[in-house]
């Protein structure tokens, strides 16, 4: 294993020497801890579990795990970048556990994160990945990218930091090495790298770890870097201690002590655009000492554009604030930064239209390597025009005013309201403000576009910097390969036929689904099965028989615990639901299923009152396709909706809507609800019942049977209301007379439908005013 970081070449590979035992041979397992040991090398391994996967960027792949040492946990950063194509798809998810060969390991080290139990430290594989699973059915199974042929020798070469530190403190120059050749590796000594595990959590039964808080383990933390940085000091003499130095014969400074790069093939040289402020003479040939204590602020990394100040105060009182300062709680604030992603336009379930940009400014950088490590999602919305979203595209620069923040479950983004966001685009090329695309909108209508009174106002030249910067660092990739953080991961709608537990962020997406049947555990979570008729070949097809073969595949089962599992008594099937924050779990089988817990922004959709949202529009179209293609979770929708009056003995199954007359419970045998929608059929009882709602109605109520699930749902019922009945049969038997109808199964057949703009409600309205019309003449003539 590789303690490497500045300049160094990848080794060369040697004939293979280790085969897959030896690679994953537990008696070299190593804990978390052992990675600052100079004895561990490449012949050993460590077990983890994977903790987060992040998608490729720029040939890389960064993958987040998790090891647990004597009660204690840790998290450690990997980054692939050899041959990383390899490993698509990539054959590990969340949470399985690996063993994961040393071999060709080198590491990094990086700044103290303030997110939870992450190690200082990287693991970097450049040139190869050997992984075995651990877990689940394939466990067993190793992964590696290591050519059959060609094995980097994990025990020959590998120079470990004790060798360093006995390395001359002035390595000579040989003869050989000419001006604009690639200078002396600077190698950090072993007590810097091994300092790092003071900001580690002790497992030592004395620490009080467990006993402190939060604030006064940061404290802690913060103090015993003040005392190890002072003890620096004092064995210096007062004076910063320096690294070994080496002679430089570049006109340009050396990169920072912690960028992760590729092997370079020719002489590192800056790009202009840096500055050239810090560099050395080439003609002096004096030797330039390097910080090893301060990497972070070593002055040769940070100039030019790329050092530039993120945020602006303007003196009209106005402030944009860096990026990385915004958090919950500020109210309205300002905010200016390069657009790295967008997402296409959509309409919100309210019928909002919405954009969502994905931003950076210099304080999103890492502060020991020019890489952008973070980034600050933006929502913007707009009720009235679809021309006053913001309209910038990647690579320009976007002002945003007056937005806010909005806290979900994994984190906090920026939004902008449609009664207060305004906005304004600078162009990189032109270097100006550029004006909105109103179309029709009129110039009289307040809009939100913000426009500097002058194109030479403090926020234009601002503008203008970050323009500099951005350019400036995206030269300085193009020629190195630089591992970087994934953008901050957000939580999205998804089809059920995209999730996986790899779904950002860690499994939880958001979904609007068809309920199709839901079960109460007597011991733990309700559950619903579900779909939106898209399918997800890794669920684990239901076999019952209220689910059709054909049906099958679209299922996908959700466990509802807590306030979700309070939600699910009151789901029926047939109905459309809105669930966010859900997640993708497996079960022993590792098949996928679905998680809910909280249900603060779950809503029943409807087909009147929802029509507009995309993604229900979208379901109820591929419900539509399903059934039209036979499928059998549609067979409401293959028969024909009729009057009464039109049903006869050729007609086996029909749709219609009625009004309820009357429900009886208390029936000898099942339940039983009469309706009526004020047509004649011959076939039904002259005379159903004696009772005053049915005086008038002779041959046209008809008693229903409620059998199987629909028993259930008839004290929902009330007598007055209008419903769409689906599947009604009208059965004639030997002995009984007049024909009754039946229904059974457990799909949701009775659907109230209150909407008097309704066809066939209207239409049953006026037939019913028609039969009051009827019945007052009649009782007329009777009198008289």
């Amino acid at each position: 294993m590789k303690r490497i970081f500045v300049g160094e070449r990848s080794p060369s590979k040697r004939p293979r020497l280790e085969d897959n035992l030896t690679l994953f041979d537990e008696t070299r397992r190593k804990n978390a801890t052992d990675l600052f040991d100079p004895a561990t090398d490449g012949t050993n391994n460590i077990e983890v579990k994977v903790h987060m996967i992040f998608p490729c960027i720029n040939t890389t792949r960064q993958v987040n795990v998790e090891m647990h040492e004597h009660g204690d946990t840790y998290r450690l950063i990997v980054l692939i970048s050899s041959k990383v194509d390899e490993l698509l798809p990539f054959p590990f998810t969340v949470n399985d556990r690996i063993c994961l060969s040393l071999k060709g390991a080198q590491i990094r080290p990086r700044a103290p994160s303030s997110a939870p139990y992450y190690l200082p430290v990287a693991l970097v594989f450049k040139d190869g990945i050997a992984a075995m699973l651990m877990s689940g059915p394939s466990a067993g199974k190793v992964f590696s990218t290591w050519e059959v042929d060609l094995y980097h020798n994990a025990t020959v070469g590998i120079p470990h930091i004790r060798d360093i530190t006995n390395q001359s403190p002035r390595p000579r120059i040989g003869a050989s090495q000419k001006t604009g050749e690639e200078p002396t590796p600077v190698l950090v000594p072993q007590q810097h790298l091994i300092s790092s595990v003071a900001n580690l959590p002790q497992s030592d039964a004395r620490s009080p770890k467990k006993e402190l808080t939060k604030q006064q383990r940061r404290r802690q933390k913060r103090q015993a870097r003040k005392s190890a940085a002072l003890e620096t000091s004092l064995e210096s003499g007062g004076h910063e201690m320096t690294a070994p130095q080496a002679v430089v014969a570049s006109r340009v400074p050396l990169p920072a002590l912690t960028d992760v790069r590729s092997a370079p093939q020719e002489p590192f040289n800056e790009h202009t655009s840096c500055g050239s402020e810090q560099t050395s003479s080439s003609s002096s040939n004096r030797a330039t000492p390097m910080s090893s204590a301060s990497s972070a602020n070593d002055p040769a990394r940070n100039h030019g554009s790329l050092t530039m100040k993120a945020g602006i105060a303007t003196k009209g009182g106005d402030e944009y604030i860096p990026i990385r300062k915004i958090e919950p709680g500020l109210g309205l604030f300002n905010v200016i930064g390069v657009v790295t992603s967008t997402k296409p336009l959509a309409q919100t379930y309210s019928q909002e239209w919405s954009r969502n940009f994905t931003i950076v400014d210099p304080s999103c950088m890492e502060d020991d390597v020019d890489v952008v490590i973070y980034n600050f999602k933006v929502n913007c919305f707009q009720k009235k025009r679809i021309e006053w979203l913001p309209q910038a595209e990647v690579g320009d620069i976007v002002l945003f005013r007056d937005l806010k923040i909005s806290e979900w479950a994994a984190g906090f983004n920026g939004v902008g309201y449609h009664d207060k966001l305004r906005w304004a685009t600078y162009d990189t090329q032109t270097r100006r403000f550029r004006d909105p695309d109103r179309k029709d909108a009129p110039h009289s209508e307040k809009s939100p576009y913000y426009k500097p009174y002058m194109q030479c106002t403090e926020e234009a030249e601002y503008c203008g910097q970050l323009a500099d910067w951005w350019q400036g660092l995206q030269a300085k990739q193009q020629g190195i390969t630089t591992v970087q953080c994934a953008p901050r991961p957000s939580r999205e709608h998804h089809l059920i036929s995209e999730v996986t537990p790899n779904t950002s962020p860690r499994g939880y997406f958001d979904c609007t689904v068809e309920i199709l049947y839901t079960y109460e555990n007597i011991s733990g979570p309700h559950t619903v099965y579900v779909t939106d008729y898209t399918v997800n070949h890794r669920t684990n097809p239901p076999q019952a028989s209220w689910c059709s073969p054909e049906l099958s595949a679209y299922v996908f089962k959700m466990d509802m615990w807590d306030d979700a599992g309070i939600l699910a008594k009151t789901m029926q099937p047939g109905e459309f639901w809105y669930l966010p924050n859900a997640r993708v779990m497996t079960d022993s089988y590792v098949h996928l299923y679905g998680k809910l817990v909280e249900t603060n922004k779950s809503k029943k959709l409807d087909e009147v009152a929802n029509g507009g949202n995309l993604h229900f529009r979208a379901l109820l179209e591929r419900k539509k396709k399903f059934e039209r293609e036979g499928g059998a979770s549609g067979s409401s929708a293959r028969f024909d909706t009729k009057l009464i009056e039109d049903v006869d003995g050729e007609v086996a199954f029909f749709h219609c809507t009625v009004e309820v007359l009357h429900v009886d419970l208390a029936s000898v045998e099942e339940p039983v609800v009469y309706v009526t929608d004020y047509t004649f059929n011959p076939d039904l009882v002259d005379s159903v019942h004696p009772a005053p709602w049915g005086l008038g109605l002779n041959r046209r109520i008809v008693k229903i049977v409620l059998g199987d699930g629909q028993k259930e749902r008839a004290r929902d019922l009330q007598a007055g209301a209008m419903y769409r009945i689906k599947n009604l049969r009208l059965i004639r038997k030997t002995g009984v007379k007049g024909a009754f109808g039946r229904l059974g199964g457990d799909e949701r057949l009775i659907i109230a439908t209150s909407d008097r703009e309704k066809e066939a409600v209207k239409a049953l309205l006026q037939r019913k005013e028609k039969w009051k019309l009827t019945m007052y003449n009649w009782q007329r003539q009777v009198r008289a």
